[in-house]
């Protein structure tokens, strides 16, 4: 178990007024117009290599 950090905390008090911050992303993958083509494969490598430097995005919270 970890506790949260002041960011953390920062980023949840607006929910508790109900302004919920949800948070997305959007890709548009297009392919190389001279290929044609799009190397999902290569894609997931890149994804795969930087995903562990993104801060964690779900967890559950327990409020004693």
């Amino acid at each position: 178990m970890e506790r949260l950090s002041p960011l953390d905390l920062g980023m949840l008090w607006p929910d508790d007024f109900g302004w919920p911050e949800d948070i997305g992303v959007l890709a548009v993958l297009d392919g190389n117009r001279t290929a044609g083509h799009f190397s999902l494969d290569l894609a997931r490598e890149v994804v795969a290599k930087r995903l562990p430097l993104v801060r964690r995005m779900r967890q559950v919270l327990r409020v004693p």
